[in-house]
């Protein structure tokens, strides 16, 4: 009995070295026709290039969500996340074709107008807002006064250095609102470490850039923990931006606040926002960029993305300043595939 046993183990062993090749792919999305209930096991159906996501610092956990999405909803089979320094790392790595996609700030996107031929807008993807924030017992403003514009020159205004693009776009609209720099931007430190320097009425630090979404979880947070009420939100208005050409670069918003305190209740603080950008080079597949449109505009687009996502991303689709990918262009020609996410 004991010898029988012992060969029938054997007899198991031998078998399962034996090499054995499924004649499927997998049961898993995104090969399960979910309509027809059957795999579709046609090759032509797929991308099997590796599609290779550059990646900047403040966009990583969005980028991993977002490309996790992508292959559950697609027929997109791989995707490389690669991590840049800095935005303009992620721009000629894509206009060199060393990237695939990337991810920038669409007021970041605008200075690099004419400088790279080869890259190519898919679509406005989310927006983020831009907050600012001073320590009221070192400046003092009128009620009616309480907007950028008023800042008195030469002081030290600190950016999240968590967040790579907080410095150029801190930057950028300062430059817009006063045409040149006015202010000492230090970069050297977190956001936690700026908000306690912030409290602290001696340091240098009395004012504070970050970027977040609108209602921000950040400035909540940051206001509800300062007891003394010494923290208040700078308006920015974008009726005080200039540029030189009409282009959708800033919005104007309001601060919004998820659970109000009584502190805010009564006050309302203008803001501005801007696009976050789906960029590619134009060596990339239309197919490719048809795929992730596809995916993109739908109906429940929050449930997969999160984030301010754009409301009605056919409208919000031009970039107004360098070319759409070609994909881009064959999507829209659908019209079935228009429509206004209400």
């Amino acid at each position: 009995m004991i010898f029988k046993i012992i060969l029938y183990l054997m007899i198991l062993f031998i078998i399962s070295l034996i090499p054995y090749r499924e004649n499927y792919y997998t049961f898993f999305t995104p090969f399960y026709k979910k309509k027809n209930k059957i795999l579709n096991t046609n090759k032509n159906d797929y991308t099997y290039k590796e599609l290779r996501f550059g990646s900047l610092k403040n966009y990583n956990k969005f980028i991993i969500y977002f490309s996790k999405r992508i292959l559950e909803f697609t027929n997109i089979l791989k995707i490389k996340i690669i991590n840049e320094k800095d935005d303009n790392t992620l721009v000629n790595n894509l206009n060199n074709y060393n990237l695939d996609l990337g991810i920038i700030p669409r007021p970041i996107l605008y200075s690099y107008f004419n400088k790279y031929k080869n890259i190519r807008f898919v679509t406005n993807l989310n927006s983020s807002t831009f907050y600012m924030i001073y320590n009221s017992d070192n400046l003092q403003f009128n009620e009616n006064n309480i907007d950028i514009k008023n800042l008195p020159k030469n002081i030290n205004i600190g950016v999240d250095n968590n967040y790579t693009l907080n410095y150029t776009l801190t930057k950028d609209i300062i430059k817009n609102i006063f045409g040149k720099d006015v202010f000492n931007i230090v970069k050297e430190y977190p956001l936690e470490t700026l908000i306690k320097k912030l409290s602290n009425n001696k340091d240098k630090i009395n004012v504070v850039t970050f970027i977040d979404s609108n209602p921000s979880e950040i400035l909540n947070k940051i206001l509800n923990d300062d007891i003394k009420n010494k923290i208040k939100i700078m308006s920015i208005k974008k009726k005080d931006m200039y540029f030189k050409e009409t282009q959708t670069i800033y919005l104007q918003d309001f601060v919004k606040f998820k659970n109000y305190s009584q502190l805010n209740l009564y006050n309302t603080y203008e803001t501005i926002y801007f696009f976050n950008v789906l960029i590619s080079n134009n060596n990339l597949s239309e197919k490719t960029i048809y795929e992730i449109l596809n995916f993109l505009n739908r109906e429940n687009i929050d449930k997969y993305l999160i984030g301010n996502n754009i409301r009605d991303i056919y409208f919000n689709r031009e970039p107004n300043v360098i070319d759409s990918h070609k994909g881009v262009d064959q999507f829209y020609k659908n019209k079935d595939n228009i429509f206004n996410l209400k």
